[in-house]
């Protein structure tokens, strides 16, 4: 019994390796042959290439859980490497700045524009001058939809029915129109829609714990997750997030993270919410 036991233990550890690495190489091909999620298959390549250490791992997600739902874990293993690195959160962070950024510049940009065309008006109607062709919101929408199917087929004819049924008087002018884009762009609120997003955004810090710490926030989806149906009782221990983190980010040697480091970044995240 002694001799077999260990065999036994050996067979299910392989087989579990094999079925994960079989589902993460089906995933990369799906993604080559759709040409998508190139970022995703960088995560993929990683987790191929250190698979003796993710040995552990794959052995315990493939023990506790359902097909279905270990394909879930390692989903959730590679959507959250895929877009969160020290890198990915630098970028969303510059873009939130230039965005705000953007928002200023335009709402100036829009407020001195709306000015000049309010000017062209008066300075037209005032001295009997024809100096643009396009004065009717119509016109402008018409044209710049010249290349929109869906308009042409659908919105052009009751639109330009309108433009004719009501005068001029009844529609907004182009100033006016574009006042509002500027009060929109000088007032507006930039909300946070993606969930990955706000980690990006929140993070104390740049570093692997935003990784970590995106990964947990996942797995606690996935399991609250009605299509997904994962087991509440199922959780990962510190030492195989740490392990799993390590690989998806290949870190190595002095930058390795253990699950002191997880617990850390656990404890913090409790803290925050």
């Amino acid at each position: 019994m002694n001799d077999t036991k260990p065999k036994k233990i050996k067979t299910i550890e392989l087989k579990a390796i094999s079925e994960c690495e079989c589902y993460l190489q089906k995933q990369k091909e799906y993604n080559v042959n759709n040409n998508i999620l190139v970022s995703e298959n960088i995560i993929i390549d990683r987790l191929l290439y250190r698979g003796v250490e993710l040995s552990e791992f794959y052995n315990e997600i493939y023990k506790k859980l359902e097909t279905e739902h270990w394909k879930r874990v390692i989903r959730a293993v590679l959507y959250t490497g895929a877009v969160w690195s020290c890198e990915s959160a630098n970028e969303t962070r510059d873009a939130k700045k230039r965005l705000e950024d953007n928002n200023k510049e335009s709402a100036k940009l829009l407020k001195k524009l709306s000015s000049l065309l309010e000017e062209r008006d008066m300075l037209s109607n005032n001295y009997g001058f024809s100096s643009y062709e396009k004065y009717h919101i119509v016109d402008v929408i018409d044209e710049a939809s010249n290349s929109n199917g869906c308009y042409s087929s659908c919105l052009r004819k009751p639109l330009q029915s309108l433009a004719n049924q009501f005068e001029f008087k009844y529609w907004p002018t182009m100033a006016e129109i574009i006042k509002v884009i500027a009060k929109d762009a000088e007032t507006v609120k930039i909300d946070i829609i993606n969930p990955i997003t706000e980690e990006h955004i929140s993070a104390y810090r740049n570093g692997s714990s935003d990784f970590f710490n995106a990964f947990m926030q996942a797995l606690k989806k996935e399991k609250e997750s009605i299509s997904t149906e994962i087991p509440e009782r199922f959780g990962l221990s510190d030492d195989l997030i740490a392990l799993v983190g390590n690989c998806a980010l290949d870190l190595t040697d002095e930058n390795l993270r253990d699950a002191a480091f997880v617990k850390c970044v656990r404890q913090r995240s409790r803290t925050r919410q």
